[in-house]
């Protein structure tokens, strides 16, 4: 276990001092929380430390909304390969089966229990006497838990909500502003969307003093635990991330001249303390090659479960039938060349298996119990805000400036001005962010008419109404 999850159970560990209870532990969250006395900075810590660990469940980032469900609706996954688990109805658009609806549903009601225990958070910090919590801390945490509850309903409407460019005024999903369990109005998806920058911008104010802004992600001292609280400041929601969570808000809007202002300032800013990966480091056959690009990351998850999820749904041992995995030509038709580091770094030929295709490898465990990046789980990069900059900049010169500067940092050569961006930036969507749930959402939002096949990568599926918008769950729909 490393150094950060020491100091996340050392938080947890005080907190239970306080309560005699061990926090999550005991009743629902939401209960909980409800029901704690903030009397110490360790407590309000601790409950902090629970809503980024809620998000680190399988039924939201530690898999729905990453790695698997999403994933296998981007259709990079063979349907061969999924015939004999619950993603089989997924691959398929099949909405209506069980196994799929209960994934949804994990979407739908643990987002929204995480929202209700933010909104009991906000309320109780800002309760809090600065003799308990200083200020300065006050306002960093209140900014981290506005820009999770604008993330939350953000990644609920690209879930559950229309094709905003085509219908922003389809009634889609309720926003929660305030710890109340009564059924809000469900929203036109463009309301969602400025009460979402709304939040954004509350985040990005409060976050103004972030530490991050003058620090980067600092170690950990292993000697203060409060102070190194606001340490490793990817490890949370921060200045840098809000920010570039909104350029991805806005972009969604297709509010282009406020996303390329977003995501040029993450750039400006942020690059001295997110540096490129160096090629180097994700080199095959190295010890512990860092095949998330960690440097890169402007806001992860600490998910204990993320070898685990490996191990359950990429490992090459896996029987086939069961295992998420591409055919060899959808492999190549993504990454075409084979010096990409994200191809050379994430996929391999497993000798020992029985399998004659390359498996996903990129969650696959780091050894250094040490290493800040063990159990680091990607959410936001500073990449896609090359991307968001390249797609907003209205001359093809200047957008292929941001996209070359990402492919140069992956090994690939200079596309030349002449190059359709649009293309490109298809290609490179779909090779940074596998494992990662973006690819989906990239279609979507672009309202894709029809996305590869992932048996024949000639070949299309066609996409409408029917495969981007996700039903809200039955447990919704007969509350209303």
């Amino acid at each position: 276990m490393n150094r950060y999850i020491n100091c996340l159970a050392l938080l947890s560990s005080l907190f239970c001092a306080v309560s005699c209870k061990k926090f999550l532990d005991v009743k629902p969250v939401d209960e909980f929380l409800e029901e704690t006395v903030y009397n110490s900075e360790a407590s309000i810590n601790s409950a902090v430390t629970g809503i980024y660990m809620n998000m680190a469940d399988e039924g939201l980032y530690g898999g729905n909304l990453t790695a698997t469900t999403m994933d296998v609706l981007a259709q990079y996954y063979s349907p061969n390969n999924l015939e004999k688990t619950d993603f089989n109805g997924v691959v398929k658009f099949s909405y209506d089966e069980k196994e799929v609806k209960e994934k949804f549903s994990a979407v739908w009601e643990q987002s929204y229990r995480n929202v209700l225990n933010i909104n009991v958070l906000l309320e109780k910090i800002a309760a809090t006497p600065s003799t308990v919590l200083a200020d300065s801390r006050k306002e960093v945490l209140r900014g981290e838990m506005y820009a999770l509850r604008a993330m939350h309903h953000f990644e609920l409407l690209r879930v559950f909500g229309p094709v905003v460019a085509t219908a922003p005024s389809e009634i889609s999903i309720p926003y929660y502003s305030e710890p109340s369990k009564a059924a809000n109005p469900l929203l036109p998806a463009a309301a969602v969307l400025d009460k979402v920058l709304a939040d954004l911008d509350s985040a990005i104010s409060k976050l103004g003093s972030d530490p991050v802004r003058t620090e980067g992600v600092k170690p950990l001292s292993g000697t203060d635990v409060f102070a190194d609280f606001y340490k490793l400041r990817n490890h949370r929601m921060n200045y840098f991330s809000a920010l570039a969570l909104k350029a991805r808000v806005a972009l969604y809007k297709n509010d282009k001249a406020l996303a390329l202002k977003c995501a040029q300032q993450v750039i400006d800013e942020a690059t001295p303390y997110f540096p490129w990966s160096p090629a180097a480091a994700s080199l095959p056959g190295i010890e512990n090659p860092d095949r998330i690009f960690s440097s890169e990351i402007l806001f992860g998850i600490e998910n204990i479960n993320l070898y685990t999820l490996q191990r359950n749904y990429f490992n090459a041992g896996i029987t086939a039938g069961k295992l998420l995995a591409p055919t060899s030509d959808k492999l190549t038709s993504v990454y075409g060349y084979s010096n990409d580091f994200r191809y050379r770094s994430s996929w391999i030929l497993d000798q020992s298996s029985n399998k004659n295709y390359k498996t996903f490898y990129k969650f696959t465990e780091v050894n250094d119990k040490e290493s800040p990046v063990r159990y680091f789980q990607p959410l936001i990069r500073i990449s896609e805000m090359y991307y968001i900059a390249a797609e907003c900049t209205s001359n093809t010169a200047g957008a292929s400036v941001y996209l070359n500067r990402v492919r140069a940092n992956r090994g690939l050569p200079d596309i030349t001005a002449v190059n359709d961006i649009s293309t490109e930036l298809t290609k490179e969507y779909a090779r940074e962010f596998w494992g990662e749930g973006q690819l989906f959402f990239y279609y979507k939002r672009n309202n894709f008419p029809a996305i590869p096949d992932p048996l024949s990568p000639e070949a299309t599926i066609s996409m409408g109404k029917r495969q981007y918008k996700i039903p809200l769950p039955d447990s919704e729909t007969r509350n209303r």
